[in-house]
């Protein structure tokens, strides 16, 4: 820069409606700055905040380099160190411009700002914060009532019922371990649905824990909404101004009041969990003690992740900055090791960042997987886990989009290639394509999963010969002999036929037998007994058929044995009132009765009780990966805990639409297919109608060959 330039005024100044507060960190005075337009806050060092205070109308740069070693001497400043503080003071709005036009200007810089939010909308697809309301008075409302919850009696009282709860859990663990669902039933639909709304109403109360803390000790509660977080609707709140707060110790509450009230939550859902038997209290018990100790142990209090735990270590270390600081401090040892510099680079401190910084960015990974994960098991009763595998990518391409784009713009400044050391950007290009190559034939194991239920091994078919309306039926599950009533049709139109025709043999005998009795003294009655005789035969003999006919509405069983499901078919979604009812189900279902049944309608099977077998339902997507052969593993809800094993005796690509009313009213749009499988040792306490919750293994394959897999069922590729 020029000497007449360093002289000059610059056009610059800080804002008078800014609000500073004096924090010490380390032992040394720090300043938060807030912009009170857009709530932002910014934090200055004791130097930096010197020149924001200088920066008046008039001053120049020298002049901001004279204050600053007047007021910091010995301690040196360049001019170039000053214009370049002095502009990052201007991009970030915390000092403006006296130069004219500026009002195109901060219009152009406002709509630029626009742009680039929603040319990157689609990376927060995860989180998205949709706007909120003032919520200060409201919240302050609420303190009054609750301002005893911050007396160290509560706080005693909270500890206490903390410390309650462990020693129940502890004194008893075998019991509370013996209790606790396994993940096979947590996975249920319902139950992902239950922990859904329970971590919905958790995260209120922890939002509202921040809020209340946050007023207690001064601060404004500047903002209230909602957050999308991962497809589930939760609460944030903008407790922004605790960091205008000059205790530590009291920031570190207000950060801490969230855990507090998932750990105080958590403490009253163990109690009430161990001492209350199976039911609406004791479920949602287990609900609140799963989601608050979960989310508190994994999320909330994990420093890995930019939650509570993450400011509280922020706070304890006196690190400010320090999401941001730990990748940078990654991105300089990377930057260190693939270029040259002219000069050495002073040491990261604190030392720990780049540790902190890459493990931090490791978890992310995880809890991205995890949370995926959770979301296609949520999804697949609906069959739209490819929505949160799209969800997945989506986040994915986020994360890399940063660095992808800063290798972008080092590729294209020739003076940043120039320092590029290509023997050890080749060694990284390597270390990557190699690491892909092993991510992608990481090697894992595909299971279908679906809905299996007892059988028995078939014997013998029952089925209709005659048409017929239900009117009386054995129940499935049944014990039989041979001979024994199964169940009853009755078929009206049969029944005037024989009507009509006995009583047309009954005219014929008539007939026969008066002309027997006049062929003495009647030649012509002689002539006509033939004839008549015939008659009579064909009219018995059509009889004798009918009867036979209506014999076979009464179904026996073939053999003994246990009646079980045989087809089974859906009842017509649109009946019309001019035809008969038609069954759904199984024919001996209660609900059948009064239906009609046509001709060849499998009724039941009659089977062996002694060799029961499963019969699993999967989907489309499922049944290409299965074959005969296949180990199986199958949960029974009949015996809890216990697994069966067993393999795959068949595969009918036979499709079955399932019910609506059992499978829900998503399932008419799923087609399924029937697996027949053969048990290992099947339990005694093992009945026929049993159900349970069916994996089979379908071999070993990779995860480039599963993601390319899912790629074409996402977007219909061949």
């Amino acid at each position: 820069m020029s000497p007449s330039t360093n002289n000059r005024p610059l056009l610059l100044r800080a804002r008078p409606d800014v609000v500073a507060a004096a924090v010490r960190v380390a032992g040394s005075p720090r300043w938060v700055v807030t912009d009170p337009v857009t709530l932002e806050h910014y934090d200055l060092s004791d130097q930096e905040y010197t020149l924001l205070t200088c920066l008046t109308d008039g001053v120049s740069l020298r002049d901001l380099q004279r204050a600053f070693e007047a007021r910091f001497a010995p301690r040196r400043i360049t001019l170039e160190q000053v214009w370049e503080f002095v502009s990052r003071l201007h991009r970030s709005g915390l000092a403006v411009s006296t130069a004219a036009g500026q009002g195109e200007r901060l219009v152009e810089k406002r709509n630029e700002h626009r742009r680039e939010e929603l040319s990157w909308a689609w990376t927060r697809l995860l989180a998205i914060r949709l706007p909120g309301l003032r919520a200060d008075p409201l919240v302050g409302r609420l303190h009054t009532l609750v301002s005893w919850a911050f007396t160290p009696l509560a706080a005693l009282a909270a500890l206490t019922l903390v410390l309650w709860a462990a020693a129940i859990v502890v004194a008893d663990y075998a019991a509370f371990v013996a209790g606790m669902p396994s993940l096979a039933e947590l996975a249920r639909p319902e139950n992902l649905a239950a922990l859904w709304v329970t971590a919905v109403g958790v995260k209120v109360l922890h939002e509202l824990g921040h809020a209340l803390a946050c007023k207690h000790y001064g601060g404004r509660v500047h903002e209230m909404g909602v957050l999308i977080l991962a497809f589930t609707p939760a609460m944030y709140t903008d407790v922004s101004d605790l960091w205008r707060l000059p205790s530590r110790r009291k920031r570190m509450i207000v950060t801490a009041a969230g855990i507090g009230v998932e750990l105080l939550l958590a403490a009253l859902a163990a109690i009430v969990w161990r001492y209350t038997d199976a039911g609406l209290a004791h479920t949602v018990a287990l609900n609140v003690m799963i989601v608050c100790t979960v989310g508190t142990l994994l999320i909330n209090a994990n420093p890995l992740l930019r939650y509570d735990g993450y400011y509280l270590l922020s706070d304890l270390t006196e690190t400010s900055n320090l999401w941001q600081r730990s990748r940078e401090a990654v991105a300089l040892l990377w930057g260190d090791w693939l270029t040259s510099r002219d000069t050495p680079r002073p040491p990261i401190r604190p030392w720990w960042l780049p540790l902190y910084g890459a493990a931090s960015q490791l978890y992310m990974v995880v809890v991205l997987v995890s949370i995926v994960w959770v979301l296609a098991l949520a999804l697949r009763p609906f069959r739209l886990e490819n929505l949160a595998y799209a969800a997945g990518a989506v986040a994915l391409a986020a994360s890399v989009s940063g660095p992808l784009r800063r290798a972008w713009r080092t590729g294209r400044n020739p003076i940043a290639r120039r320092r590029i050391r290509r023997g050890r950007a080749a060694v990284a290009m390597l270390g990557v394509g190699v690491a892909a190559a092993a991510l992608w034939f990481v090697p894992i194991r595909f299971t279908a999963e679906g809905e299996a239920v007892v059988a028995l091994d078939r014997g013998a078919t029952v089925v209709t010969t005659t048409p017929g309306t239900l009117v009386s039926a054995a129940a499935l599950g049944d014990r039989v002999q041979q001979g024994d009533v199964i169940a009853r049709l009755e078929n009206s139109q049969l029944k005037r036929e024989i009507a009509e025709l006995e009583s047309r043999l009954k005219e014929e005998e008539l007939r026969l037998r008066q002309l027997q009795s006049v062929r003495a003294r009647d030649p012509q009655a002689s002539s006509q007994i033939p004839a008549a005789e015939s008659m009579a035969a064909d009219l018995r003999e059509q009889v004798r058929k009918l009867r036979e006919e209506s014999d076979r509405l009464v179904l026996r069983a073939p053999r003994a044995g246990v009646l079980v499901a045989g087809e089974r078919a859906n009842a017509d979604p649109r009946p019309d009132r001019a035809t008969l009812a038609r069954w759904a189900g199984s024919p001996l279902d209660h609900a059948n009765l009064g239906a009609w049944l046509e001709a060849a309608s499998v009724v039941c099977e009659v089977g062996d009780p002694s060799a029961p077998i499963a019969e699993a339902s999967l989907g489309e997507d499922d049944i290409e990966l299965v074959a005969p052969g296949q180990s199986v593993a199958i949960a029974w809800r009949q015996t809890p805990g216990e697994v069966t094993r067993g393999r795959v005796a068949a595969v009918s690509r036979r499709v079955v639409w399932p019910e609506e009313d059992s499978a829900g009213p998503h399932a008419a749009a799923a087609p399924h297919y029937q697996v027949r499988i053969e048990l290992h040792d099947p339990p005694a306490a093992l009945r026929v109608g049993g159900e349970g919750r069916v994996k089979i293994d379908t071999g070993a394959t990779n995860l480039g060959a599963w993601a390319v897999t899912r790629l074409r069922q996402l977007f219909r590729l061949p």
